[in-house]
C-alpha cells in the first residue's frame, strides 16, 4: 500500500473524494491555463510541455501580448475546474503573484506560487493545490518543465494537511 487515507468524519470522506482523489497522478487529464500578457509566453512554454505528456490543455487566455487584467482569464480557469471541467489549472504573470492572489479569490481553490520544483510539490502534497501560479520572469523552460514534473508526479498526503484545509 503507497498511501492509506483515514476518514473520521463523513465530511473528510466527502473532502477526499471531491479533492483529493484528483490529485492522484493517474487522474491528472485536463489542465486549465490562463495568463496575463507578461505571463503569455511561459504560458505557450507550458503548453507545448504539457501536451507533450499527454494533457488536454484547455487555454482560457490571454492569446497574444497585448496589455490584458488577468482577473478575467483566472476567474475562467477557475470555474472550469470549479465545475469539474479541468483537473487543475495553471496560471502564469510576470511574478505569479496577480495570478495567485486572484485564483484564491475562488471559493474551492486552492492556489499556490510556484516559483521552483521543491515548491511545487509541496504545493500538492501539503497544500492539496489545484491551481499553481508561476512567474515568467523567474522560471525559464527548464524551471517550468520542473514544475509541471513535481505538480503531475505528486498527491495529497492527507492526514495533519487535511485537517488543515477543512478548518
Amino acid at each position: 500500500v503507497e498511501k492509506m487515507f483515514i476518514f473520521g468524519t463523513p465530511e473528510e470522506f466527502n473532502f477526499f473524494q471531491k479533492n483529493i482523489l484528483k490529485s492522484f497522478p493517474q487522474n491528472k487529464k485536463v489542465v486549465a491555463v490562463c495568463s496575463d500578457h507578461s505571463g503569455f509566453a511561459a504560458k505557450e512554454i507550458f503548453k507545448s510541455l504539457a501536451e507533450k505528456i499527454g494533457l488536454h490543455v484547455l487555454d482560457f487566455g490571454t492569446h497574444d501580448t497585448h496589455d490584458t487584467d488577468y482577473s478575467v482569464f483566472v476567474r475562467a480557469a477557475c470555474d472550469s475546474i470549479l465545475s469539474g471541467v479541468s483537473d487543475f489549472g495553471f496560471g502564469f504573470c510576470r511574478s505569479g503573484q496577480g495570478v495567485n492572489i486572484a485564483a484564491n479569490k475562488g471559493k474551492g481553490i486552492r492556489s499556490a506560487l510556484c516559483y521552483n520544483d521543491w515548491a511545487a510539490r509541496y504545493a500538492v502534497a501539503h497544500s492539496c493545490a489545484n491551481f499553481f501560479a508561476v512567474s515568467e520572469k523567474f522560471c525559464d523552460e527548464n524551471q517550468i518543465a520542473k514544475i509541471l514534473n513535481e505538480v503531475m508526479t505528486n498527491s495529497f498526503h492527507g492526514g495533519r494537511h487535511q485537517t488543515r484545509l477543512m478548518a
